[in-house]
């Protein structure tokens, strides 16, 4: 558990991604479809900076296709979203990253 204000290192950070658009074509019958929202990012060098918060965001999300109505063209639904807690870490007065708890370090004063 990290604390406003503490200094951390890291070298790994999450960045959230767009989920591609899907059509009727993508699904199969009774097909699931899970997309990433997030992807890991592995940094050439060691970064340090400040903890200002935390954030809850989408790791993943289910999808299927619903084509209930016969009159209406289908549509796709959001059924489900895996979550993950992240900390939001400044390492410049304009620049943060959002960066999984396991992949932090503590730097000693």
């Amino acid at each position: 558990m990290f604390k406003l204000g503490q200094k951390v290192s890291y070298k790994k950070i999450i960045r959230k991604i767009m989920v591609p658009y899907m059509e009727s074509k993508d699904f199969n019958e009774e097909e699931v479809i899970e997309k990433d929202r997030t992807k890991s990012i592995e940094l050439t060098k060691e970064r340090s900076g400040f903890i200002v918060g935390t954030r809850n965001i989408a790791k993943k999300g289910e999808y299927i296709f619903e084509d209930d109505d016969p009159d209406q063209y289908g549509h796709v639904v959001h059924q489900k979203t895996e979550i993950i807690k992240v900390y939001k870490v400044a390492y410049d007065m304009a620049h943060t990253n959002f960066v999984l708890e396991e992949d932090l370090m503590r730097v000693e004063k």
